[in-house]
């Protein structure tokens, strides 16, 4: 079974700061959920640009259908490329 977690915060993130911690947040979700570090985070193209091709981690992969408010987290073979 392949699970991912789609985790939402409010609003815009002010500071690059506070971008890792949602993601370390949503990493720790995942982690809770599934026993497993999640190897891929999908984020709006202008989050991705914020976070790096890596963070924490975790690979970050722009991708346009994803709100500017969430992080897509799961493991490579759950996530569509």
């Amino acid at each position: 079974m392949n699970i991912e977690l789609l985790w939402q915060f409010d609003g815009p993130v002010e500071t690059q700061q506070k971008l890792f911690f949602q993601l370390d947040r949503a990493a720790a979700a995942y982690l809770r959920r599934t026993r497993q570090r999640p190897e891929v985070c999908h984020a709006h193209s202008d989050v991705a640009v914020r976070l790096g091709a890596e963070a924490l981690g975790v690979e970050v992969v722009a991708d346009p259908m994803v709100a500017p408010n969430a992080l897509w987290v799961g493991r490579r073979s759950a996530v569509l490329p």
